[in-house]
């Protein structure tokens, strides 16, 4: 975790793995819009509560991508959302 990672409000970075695990897990089940229910939180949390910097522009781009691949290929989606669990480690 980078420097980014300790300027946010406190419970961000909770919140934010919460809302990757719980996409993911919606991912893996098939669930598409309940994933992409979860993936628009995700986006906005990151949006309101990170820094303009390295963590959030990663993490909107996983949002995109997963975005992009949730109906044509999930496990792709899931790969995705896995790696930005790993982020917020």
């Amino acid at each position: 975790m980078s420097d980014e990672g300790t300027d946010h409000p406190p419970g961000v970075h909770t919140a934010l793995g919460h809302l990757v695990a719980d996409a993911r897990e919606h991912a893996a089940s098939g669930e598409t819009a309940a994933m992409l229910d979860a993936l628009d939180v995700l986006g906005d949390v990151c949006r309101t509560e990170l820094r303009e910097g390295s963590l959030r522009d990663r993490l909107l781009f996983g949002c995109s991508r997963v975005e992009y691949h949730a109906d044509a290929d999930p496990e792709v989606a899931v790969e995705y959302l896995r790696a930005m669990g790993r982020l917020l480690e």
